[in-house]
């Protein structure tokens, strides 16, 4: 399974840079998969990332905002400032969002959206599959934006750079 995630991450990755660089951000990184279900990549800082998964049993392609590595105050700190967007964002999305706000047993939170995508496991329609998730980066990074500059200053006091929207 390891060969068709990386064969199928041929596709994807240079449709996500491309995508997220015509959203505005500047990077797109490639992490191996963990498991041999998911191949995900990321944009931003220790403090918080994008990240664009997709799993093959599943069928679905996800895109979503990854905030994980300070404590748990951080990270909620920074997820409260997103989803006080919150209307802002799912209007712009037009799809339902998925927000998990970090807890005393999970500090890390997320902002999600998925994709079904039957067809996933279809070697011949990668190139489809790609041109999915790159929509749903692309879609969730335009989304996101507005917000950036805040947070830019919020972790601006810890010393972070933030690698999205400069």
């Amino acid at each position: 399974m390891p060969i068709l995630i990386e064969g199928c991450g041929a596709y994807i990755i240079p449709k996500l840079v491309e995508a997220t660089r015509e959203a505005g951000c500047p990077s797109y990184q490639k992490r191996k998969p963990v498991d041999s279900y998911y191949l995900d990549g990321f944009i931003g800082c220790s403090k918080m990332h994008l990240v664009s998964s997709f799993g093959l049993k599943s069928c679905l392609v996800w895109a979503y905002l990854y905030i994980e590595g300070g404590d748990r105050a951080e990270n909620s700190r920074i997820f409260n400032h997103f989803y006080s967007y919150k209307s802002e964002i799912e209007k712009s999305m037009g799809t339902e969002v998925k927000w998990t706000e970090p807890s005393e047993k999970a500090r890390r939170g997320s902002i999600l959206v998925e994709a079904s995508v039957p067809f996933i496991n279809d070697e011949s329609r990668w190139d489809e599959v790609a041109d999915v998730s790159a929509r749903l980066m692309k879609r969730l990074v335009s989304a996101l934006l507005p917000c950036i500059e805040d947070v830019k200053q919020m972790l601006a006091g810890s010393n972070e750079i933030l690698n999205a929207g400069a």
